[in-house]
């Protein structure tokens, strides 16, 4: 059977202004996973639907002590919107009175409402204000009473035991600390005056050995002293004033090489910023213009820079400029053609012009038309022929029915002078009411020419067909 303890607090959703509740409850510190609140949640005094896939609910408690507490609630009963929370043990703790308060919010919006203020007291329990160990003395019956005064006795008895014993560990422990002591006085002592006895042979001989090097170093600054001013007698000494129009840069290395400029980044600007003039070799680089390491060139006057940079394994050049902005590498010869240049693509436009010529311009003369089955040669009408001329096919065909059906197949052509799509054209047949003109076409699947046979036009066995087409080839 469950043992708790309910309150039901309605909570009417609205913005009339709802004074205090005060719930007239009374929890116990003792109420232990028994002290629930319910909340009957309505609007216009009916329920609030709720549901955890709707609503966030939250519960916020203020304790007397100044301790607050924010919370979710349970949604106990979401069609008769009834929530629902339990004062854990921790809170039980704070007693006085706790003023409270429930916020329900929707999913996925701002939207929030705030309920009123509701109030309830937490007690202190009887048992709760007598001390832990006397607790449980008067918990017991009287007659464990001699047991529990026995057995202090005992425990006072053998507390003094191990506080003798504890007495004289103290005492010998003292007087083995002072014998250490004394032994370890006398050792310091010996070592001091040893320590001391080799320091101060080691400064005697340390003070020798620098008064031999300052005697050395004297002597060997005479020698130079003598020597610089045999040299300016002699001529050999260059004044300073001599040096005004001497270059005080220096370029490169001491052996006129190019000097190291390791990890270059040249596709960076604020690396080409920090570049001083000078000859360099880039090695090992992060990023140039070829891809590839190389010697870099930097002059410079006032703001105006122009680094150039040559492969080491190209004859090309790439050159950025800087005057306020730099102008991006660039090869200066990329836009100028050689000679060998011009004459390759003047030999390239001569060879594509030969094979258009070859291709286009050309003429096959005057061919027999390649006649299928269903149809003869009606030479009495004329020749069956065609011509192929500079890209374009002209057809006159005369021709006799040998056989009468709705589609006759009656003439094809090579695959490279066939019509690229198809398309549909009309012939003239025997003079006849209903059979002038005919329908023909060009069936682009099968590559052939066919004379059709329909409602309006019925072609018979033995009359003839004869007409004219031009088309371009495909």
């Amino acid at each position: 059977m469950t043992m708790d303890k309910q309150t039901n607090i309605p909570l009417e959703t609205t913005a009339k202004y709802q004074p205090l509740s005060n719930l007239d409850v009374n929890f116990y510190t003792r109420d232990i996973q028994t002290s629930i609140l319910n909340f009957i949640v309505t609007r216009n005094h009916k329920p609030l639907l709720l549901g955890e896939s709707n609503v966030v609910t939250n519960i916020s408690l203020e304790f007397e002590d100044g301790s607050i507490v924010r919370d979710d609630l349970t949604i106990k009963d979401g069609i008769n919107g009834i929530l629902s929370y339990t004062l854990s043990d921790e809170m039980l703790r704070h007693t006085g009175k706790v003023t409270g308060q429930v916020d329900i919010a929707i999913k996925g919006k701002e939207d929030t409402v705030v309920e009123r203020l509701f109030s309830f007291n937490i007690a202190k329990t009887l048992i709760d204000s007598i001390d832990a160990e006397t607790k449980l003395i008067h918990i017991k019956h009287f007659a464990d009473l001699e047991k529990n005064i026995t057995e202090r006795y005992e425990r006072m008895e053998e507390t003094f035991a191990n506080g003798e014993n504890l007495a004289q560990a103290v005492l010998d422990a003292s007087t083995k600390g002072l014998d250490e002591l004394t032994s370890a006085k006398t050792k310091s002592l010996n070592e001091i005056k040893t320590s001391k006895d080799s320091t101060l042979k080691e400064i005697t001989n340390t003070g020798s050995d620098y008064t031999n090097q300052l005697n050395t170093v004297y002597n060997t600054m005479d020698e130079k002293i003598n020597k610089f001013n045999s040299d300016v007698q002699a001529g050999g000494y260059v004044k300073s004033s001599i040096t005004d129009n001497w270059q005080k840069y220096k370029l490169t290395n001491n052996d006129g090489s190019s000097k190291e400029l390791t990890k270059a980044d040249l596709l960076n600007n604020e690396y080409l910023n920090g570049l001083e003039p000078g000859s360099y070799f880039a090695s090992e680089s992060v990023s140039t213009p070829s891809g590839t390491d190389g010697f870099v060139n930097v002059q410079k006057r006032n703001v105006i820079k122009i680094v150039y940079f040559q492969p080491q394994n190209s004859d090309k050049l790439y050159i950025n400029r800087f005057n306020n902005v730099w102008s991006n590498w660039h090869d200066p010869l990329n836009d100028k053609e050689s000679i060998s240049g011009s004459q390759a693509k003047a030999d390239k436009a001569l060879s594509d012009a030969k094979v258009y010529v070859d291709k286009n311009i050309s003429d096959t003369g005057w061919q027999e038309l390649p006649l299928m089955s269903g149809v003869e040669a009606d030479t009495d009408l004329g020749p069956s022929v065609y011509r192929v001329k500079n890209g374009v096919c002209n057809i006159i065909f005369n021709v006799r029915m040998t056989s009468a059906k709705a589609e006759t197949s009656f003439l094809t052509l090579p695959s490279n002078v066939l019509p690229k799509y198809a398309f549909s054209f009309l012939a003239r047949t025997d003079g006849n009411s209903g059979k002038n003109p005919v329908k023909c076409s060009y069936d682009v699947t099968n590559k052939v020419f066919k004379i059709w046979q329909n409602n309006d036009n019925t072609i018979n066995t033995g009359d003839f067909v004869y007409g004219q087409l031009t088309y371009i080839v495909g």
